[in-house]
């Protein structure tokens, strides 16, 4: 299973678009700074979440 999700800015405003097949593990990188491309942002705040099942 897929997951897309959207993470909103609450620091710049701005928005970050992903998918990941490890949403718990992906939401704590992004949020302990560790992503190179959302660690200026955090805090970020998780405001959809769709998942997919590939077969």
């Amino acid at each position: 299973m897929y997951y897309v999700y959207i993470l909103y800015s609450i620091s710049t405003g701005s928005f970050y678009k992903g998918q990941t097949s490890n949403l718990e593990e992906r939401l704590k990188r992004h949020i302990s700074g560790s992503e190179k491309y959302t660690y200026k942002g955090i805090p970020w705040k998780l405001i959809h979440v769709r998942n997919y099942l590939f077969f």
